[in-house]
Parts: structure tokens; C-alpha cells; sequence
């Protein structure tokens, strides 16, 4: 099996958080939310083909963009493939 990769603008609403995700401190929340209104989003969330965040891989920018009435987020979709 292999992985296929695709950079895409996803809904947030289709969005999926993982299960065992600890929402960090509101003050760090604060700081993210004041870059992304500043400068945009930076870098794209990582989520597999079901929209699922991976693990560490932006379930923080998922929560502000929320947070901001983004609708979209820019983000990496990993497809599996059976190559």
C-alpha cells in the first residue's frame, strides 16, 4: 500500500478532530488566533481521505479557524493506494 497526497481547501465542517485530542491552553489559543487573523494560515492541516485531522498534525488551527467563521482550511489530504 501506498499514499497519495493532494493539497486542497477543505469545508470546515467536515472536519473531524481525533477522538483523544486535549484542547490546549486557552492562552496559546489566543496567540494562534492572533497569527491566523494577522497572517493567514500558515501551514496546512494533514488529514486523511475522510477529513480526519491526524494526530498532531493541526487540530489547533482547526479549532480557531472555528473559532474565526472560517468556512475552508487549507489542508493535505493523504489518500491511501493500493500501489
Amino acid at each position: 500500500m501506498g499514499k497519495n497526497f493532494r493539497s486542497a481547501q477543505i469545508p470546515l465542517s467536515m472536519v473531524g478532530l481525533p477522538k483523544l485530542y486535549d484542547i490546549p491552553p486557552r492562552e496559546y489559543l489566543d496567540k494562534l488566533k492572533h497569527s491566523m487573523q494577522s497572517l493567514g494560515q500558515m501551514l496546512p492541516i494533514v488529514v486523511d481521505e475522510n477529513y480526519k485531522v491526524f494526530e498532531g498534525q493541526g487540530s489547533q488551527r482547526v479549532i480557531v479557524a472555528r473559532e474565526l467563521g472560517w468556512e475552508t482550511i487549507r489542508a493535505t489530504v493523504v489518500y491511501e493506494t493500493n500501489i
